[in-house]
């Protein structure tokens, strides 16, 4: 049927329930309106792509969302795109074939995250899991636009660290998708989002806190609250500076007693050397691994297969440690451990190098960092020596000023001297 597409025209027809009634746009060619058996009707155009000899049929819009003048020209704008070599049906059904952000991270956790260091491996899978997906997850792949992920980044606006880190893994999520073609190159939505200003979190521990820390250490272990393994792992964790990862995943074949020394064959910044001192050397001949483990730090219980695997997570027995030691009667007010984080006890073994002199190149060696620029936090803390040297000039010089006897100088034993390069 053949008739100028109106309202008053579209009303009249009747849908037959054997099969579709077209009624083609006498105004403009290919422009119709199918009615199916159930009523619903819609705008359509009907065409055949240059080089083809099959005709084609998509539907621009139902009625009701558009006037009938709308669909028409909106009709005209797709035929004139068949004219210039197009074929707007293929496109429609190429983008409903497009691959999802949920599917795209499918592959993206087995041909990337998969290969990643187990923690950052488990920080990925986490914010993909809560976070990303559970937000643009729906979306295909090349829908996705700077607008989202500016949006998904604010929605974490009150933690900015963690705003940041959704940010960079989406950057790398779609960094992934250009990789493999589904979306054109230079086309990463996560670029230009601006970052989060972070405070850096460093609490460096004082001698004082130290005492207290070892002192309720010594005391959970003594009323087995905590394993001794659990403080082993603290007391190590104090007196190398490592991660503690690092230790928790240490095997007994990696420790060479010998040669004092922990061979990491990986870390976060790739294999390394960890010098051992003679106390981590001692605590290392005393520790605790009758039970036959191949682990430095032994789980409490064994595993379902009846071995001894290694301690997972110590952040029980580091609450139980702190909070004895911000609990105890004689301990001094400026003493104050709430909040510390296990992650501070490295801080601190870089802070007391720092004031005792070594250089930022020996603290750095010690920590393992891979930039000298990381090792750059800990210089404010470098100043105890250079002060102790302007106290005894200043000293000198007011004596001097006034008429004071000159103080006696005393040779310390060599082996209490303090090195200051």
């Amino acid at each position: 049927m053949n008739a100028k597409l109106t309202s008053r025209t579209i009303n009249r027809i009747e849908p037959d329930p054997r099969r579709d009634v077209f009624v083609w746009d006498s105004e403009l060619k290919g422009f119709g309106l199918r009615v199916k058996p159930s009523g619903v009707a819609a705008f359509v155009i009907q065409y055949r792509p240059i080089g083809s000899r099959t005709t084609r049929r998509l539907t621009v819009a139902k009625t009701g969302t558009l006037t009938v003048d709308e669909a028409r020209q909106l009709a005209r704008v797709k035929l004139a795109e068949v004219v210039q070599g197009g074929d707007p049906a293929a496109e429609k059904a190429d983008k409903k074939q497009q691959p999802t952000v949920r599917e795209l991270a499918v592959r993206f956790r087995r041909e990337h995250v998969a290969h990643l260091k187990p923690n950052t491996r488990r920080e990925y899978e986490r914010l993909l899991d809560d976070l990303i997906l559970k937000s643009i997850g729906s979306r295909q792949v090349t829908a996705v636009t700077r607008g989202d992920i500016g949006k998904l980044h604010h929605e974490q606006a009150d933690h900015p660290a963690q705003a940041n880190k959704v940010l960079a893994v989406t950057g790398k999520l779609f960094s992934f998708a250009e990789a493999v073609g589904l979306r054109p190159n230079g086309t990463n939505p996560a670029q230009h989002v601006k970052k989060y200003a972070e405070v850096k979190r460093e609490r460096y521990l004082s001698e004082a806190e130290l005492y207290r820390l070892g002192k309720a250490m010594t005391e959970l272990e003594a009323e087995k609250k905590i394993t001794a393994h659990a403080a082993l792992l603290f007391r190590l964790l104090l007196t190398t500076g490592c991660r503690v990862g690092e230790w928790l995943g240490a095997r007994w074949e990696w420790v060479d007693l010998d040669r004092g020394l922990l061979l990491l064959p990986d870390s976060k910044t790739g294999q390394k050397a960890v010098t051992l001192s003679a106390v981590t050397l001692e605590l290392l001949r005393h520790a605790l691994h009758e039970k036959g483990s191949p682990w430095v730090i032994t789980a409490r219980r064994r595993d379902a297969a009846g071995e001894w695997p290694h301690m997972v997570n110590a952040n029980k027995s580091w609450y139980l440690i702190r909070d004895k030691a911000n609990k105890q009667e004689d301990k001094a007010p400026e003493v104050d451990l709430k909040g510390v984080r296990i992650h501070d006890l490295r801080h601190s073994f870089a802070s007391v190098g720092a004031g005792a002199g070594l250089s930022l190149p020996v603290i750095g060696a010690l920590l393992g960092h891979s930039e000298p620029s990381t090792t750059k936090r800990y210089s404010h803390l470098a100043d105890s020596p250079l002060r102790k040297a302007a106290d005894l000039v200043a000293g000198e010089v007011w004596a001097a000023m006034n008429a004071a006897p000159p103080a006696d100088v005393v040779n310390m034993p060599t082996h209490s001297a303090k090195r200051t390069g």
